[in-house]
């Protein structure tokens, strides 16, 4: 048995499954409450299905939440003395459904409060082309990186 865990819309979905058939003609069986019957039956896809299932759920947009854990780029200094990073930051306020949001940044020094953040997404980095920017813009947010 294998699981997988998503956070998809800020709802947890984790899928329990089972791998069955040779290597041509492998099928997945998947139980799970939101995925199957009402009584938390189960499914029974191809691989190619299971294929096409994980990628609408991992390419699904989320969307922020008030409590939501967010990255937040900071500026950095003018001089250098302290470089732009990222930093934990605590969603306060949705303020629309395109990314802008209030949020409460901690640093190692304190805490601040940034109104009205705009949301910066990058693709991910085995998709950026040559001359594409590759780092988020000081004083916007973004999701945090999955860690493999």
């Amino acid at each position: 048995m294998t699981m997988y865990v998503w956070e998809l819309c800020n709802s947890t979905l984790s899928v329990d499954f089972y791998v069955t058939g040779n290597q041509g003609e492998r099928r997945i069986s998947i139980s799970n409450r939101l995925l199957g019957p009402a009584d938390g039956g189960s499914l029974d896809l191809s691989w190619e299905q299971w294929e096409d299932l994980k990628e609408a759920i991992e390419g699904a947009p989320m969307k922020p939440s008030v409590g939501g854990i967010v990255h937040y780029v900071s500026y950095g200094t003018p001089g250098g003395e302290y470089a732009s990073e990222c930093r934990a930051a605590v969603v306060t306020a949705v303020r629309n459904d395109h990314g802008i949001v209030d949020l409460c940044v901690l640093n190692p020094e304190g805490m601040y409060f940034n109104q009205d953040v705009l949301q910066d997404e990058l693709p991910p980095p085995d998709k950026i082309v040559a001359g594409e920017r590759s780092e988020h813009r000081g004083g916007t947010w973004h999701w945090p990186e999955r860690v493999e």
